[in-house]
């Protein structure tokens, strides 16, 4: 009878290189998937959020042009001619939520429209009440609402949504952040945008700005790849054109 021969030791050099490479190429072979999946996904995730953008950006802009040029000319009797305007391309992630872990996540894009009206020493009471007249037409759906010291003369809710704020004469010196009048950022999002310039603005006055919002695209991106037990979003910062 014949016994097999047991492997020498070069041989079994040779079957644990073997071995060991071939778990090297399979682990580099991992890699390349996942850092390639990771950027196709990144890629695409962006090309179509910022396609949504470049596509529904025209029409907002003229919706929100039209909706804001009626509104200025209902409130000019009670605030009077705008002393700056402004308009900016806002966009924010939102994760789609099922239960209590994300499954996906949706870039929104929104134009934000600001303007500034200097209205003396009238106090929040008196703007809210000569307001009045103009609700039905200029805040459909409206609500009242306090806070703290700047409160918002009206409000209405929804993605077209508009708000004037009134910040008293020395408002801006409080502690209440709401109070704070905003400031120019110093990375705007687009080379589009243009802001309030408040800092030139004489506190001793009342000042009201209106705020509109319209929508522009909502894109919704799915998860990062690849996705290990949690979603996590595909983009770092807003795909815009």
């Amino acid at each position: 009878m014949s016994s097999a021969i047991p492997p020498t030791t070069p041989q079994r050099r040779s079957m644990w290189f073997l071995i060991g490479r071939g778990l090297l190429v399979g682990i580099l072979a991992l890699l390349v998937i996942a850092v390639g999946g990771h950027v196709i996904k990144r890629f695409s995730a962006a090309h179509a959020a910022r396609s949504d953008v470049a596509e529904n950006l025209p029409a907002a802009h003229a919706g929100l042009a039209e909706r804001r040029a009626a509104v200025e000319e209902l409130v000019e009797p009670v605030l009077g001619v705008p002393q700056q305007s402004a308009t900016r391309l806002h966009c924010d992630f939102r994760s789609m939520d099922r239960g209590w872990f994300a499954f996906s996540y949706v870039q929104e894009c929104e134009l934000v429209a600001q303007t500034l009206y200097e209205v003396g020493e009238a106090t929040t009471g008196e703007l809210r009440a000569a307001l009045e007249s103009v609700d039905e037409i200029a805040f459909p759906g409206h609500t009242s609402r306090s806070d703290a010291e700047c409160p918002a003369l009206r409000y209405s809710h929804g993605p077209n949504r508009l708000e004037h704020r009134h910040y008293p004469p020395g408002s801006d010196s409080s502690g209440d952040r709401n109070c704070r009048m905003p400031s120019t950022p110093t990375a705007p999002l687009s080379d589009d945008d243009t802001y309030l310039e408040p800092e030139a603005l004489d506190r001793s006055r009342g000042w009201v700005i209106s705020t509109h919002a319209w929508p522009v695209s909502s894109t919704e991106l799915g998860c990062a790849f690849p996705q290990i037990l949690f979603c996590r979003n595909p983009l770092n910062d807003p795909a815009i054109p």
